[in-house]
C-alpha cells in the first residue's frame, strides 16, 4: 500500500510538472501570437500613414501645374505669417471630432456603455473611412464592426451610426434648407439643383423611418418587396434566409428608433453636436484662404458655397465625393 501511495504521489507530481510545463508552452505561444499581432497592426498603420502621405504628395504635384517650387515655399511662408488663421484651421478640426465624439458617447451611454475612448476612436474611424470610400459610405459599416468588436452588442452597434445619421439628416436638413433659400447666394445652376435634390431626398429618409416606427407592419412589407425585387434581379438566391436576416435587422432598428423617440433630451444634444460638426467642417475653407493671404474674403459667402458643394457632391461616386467638390 505504501509503495502504491508513493507511486501515486510521484505520478501526481509528474503530472503537475507536465501541466506547468504545458502552461508555460501555452503562455509562450500566446505571447508570440500577441507579438505578431502587434507587429502586424504596426505594419498596417504604417502603410496607411504612408498611403496618406503619398496621396497628399500626388495631389500637391497635380495641383502645382506651373511646376514653380518657389510658389510652394511662398505659400508656406504666407501660412506661417498668418499663423493665427492656420492654428484656427487645426483647432476647428479638433472641434469637429470632439462634437462627433460627444454624439457617439451619449448614444453609447443610453445603451448602458460609458466609454469616451471608444467613442473617440469610433468617431475617428468613421471620418477617416468616409474620406476613402465612394459617396462617403465606408465610415458607418466600419464603425459598426469596431464597436461590436469592443464589447457593444451587434444590434446596438448597428443602431447607433444609423440613429446618428438619421438625426443628422433631420437637424442639418432643417437648418441648411432655409440657408439655401434665404441667403440670396447663387452658384452654378447644376450645383444648386443637385444640392436641393440632396436635401429633399435626405428628408424622405426620416419620414420613412418615422412611418415605419409607427407602423412596423409597413416596414415588414417594404422588406418583403425589396427582397422579392432583388430575387427577380438575380442578386439574391435564397429568399427565406435573407428575409429572416432582414427581419431581425429591421426589428432591432425599429426598436432602436422607438427608443430614441422617447429620449428627447438626448436627441437635442446629439442634434446640437451634429450641427456643430457640420458647421465646423464648412468653416475650414474660409480660414484656409485667410491663412494663405486672401485679404477680401466674406465668411458667410464662403460658408454657404461650402454647404452647396457638400450637398451637390453627394452624387459623386468618388472617395469622399472629393472629385466633384
Amino acid at each position: 500500500m505504501l509503495t502504491m501511495f508513493i507511486m501515486s504521489t510521484e505520478t501526481r507530481e509528474n503530472n503537475s510538472a507536465e501541466d506547468v510545463s504545458l502552461d508555460l508552452q501555452v503562455e509562450k505561444v500566446k505571447h508570440k501570437a500577441a507579438k505578431k499581432t502587434r507587429i502586424r497592426k504596426s505594419i498596417v498603420y504604417s502603410v496607411f500613414i504612408l498611403l496618406n502621405v503619398l496621396v497628399i504628395l500626388v495631389v500637391l504635384l497635380l495641383e502645382n501645374k506651373s511646376g514653380n517650387v518657389i510658389a510652394g515655399k511662398e505659400v508656406l511662408r504666407t501660412a506661417g505669417e498668418n499663423f493665427p488663421y492656420t492654428a484656427i484651421v487645426f483647432a476647428i478640426f479638433f472641434v469637429q471630432v470632439a462634437a462627433d465624439t460627444v454624439s457617439l458617447y451619449f448614444l453609447l451611454k443610453q445603451s448602458g456603455k460609458k466609454d469616451f475612448v471608444l467613442s473617440l476612436r469610433t468617431s475617428i474611424i468613421g471620418k477617416y473611412y468616409d474620406k476613402l470610400t465612394p459617396w462617403s459610405t465606408g465610415g458607418q459599416p466600419l464603425q459598426m464592426a469596431y464597436m461590436s468588436s469592443h464589447g457593444v452588442d451587434v444590434p446596438t452597434a448597428c443602431a447607433i451610426p444609423l440613429a446618428k445619421s438619421l438625426i443628422k439628416v433631420i437637424t442639418v436638413g432643417a437648418a441648411v434648407l432655409p440657408v439655401f433659400i434665404f441667403s440670396g447666394i447663387r452658384v452654378n445652376v447644376y450645383a444648386m439643383v443637385a444640392a436641393y435634390i440632396s436635401v429633399c431626398c435626405g428628408a424622405l429618409i426620416p419620414v420613412l423611418m418615422i412611418v415605419f416606427v409607427r407602423h412596423p407592419e409597413w416596414g415588414q412589407r417594404f422588406t418583403r418587396w425589396l427582397i422579392r425585387l432583388l430575387c427577380r434581379m438575380k442578386i439574391v438566391k435564397d429568399y427565406d434566409a435573407l428575409y429572416a436576416k432582414f427581419s431581425v435587422l429591421v426589428d432591432n432598428f425599429l426598436k432602436g428608433m422607438g427608443y430614441l423617440s422617447t429620449h428627447r433630451k438626448m436627441l437635442l444634444i446629439v442634434g446640437l453636436m451634429t450641427l456643430i460638426d457640420v458647421a465646423a467642417i464648412n468653416t475650414i475653407p474660409y480660414f484656409i484662404m485667410k491663412a494663405f493671404g486672401y485679404p477680401n474674403v466674406d465668411f458667410w459667402y464662403i460658408f454657404v458655397l461650402c454647404l452647396f458643394v457638400s450637398y451637390a457632391s453627394y452624387f459623386a461616386p468618388s472617395p469622399g465625393a472629393a472629385g466633384v467638390a
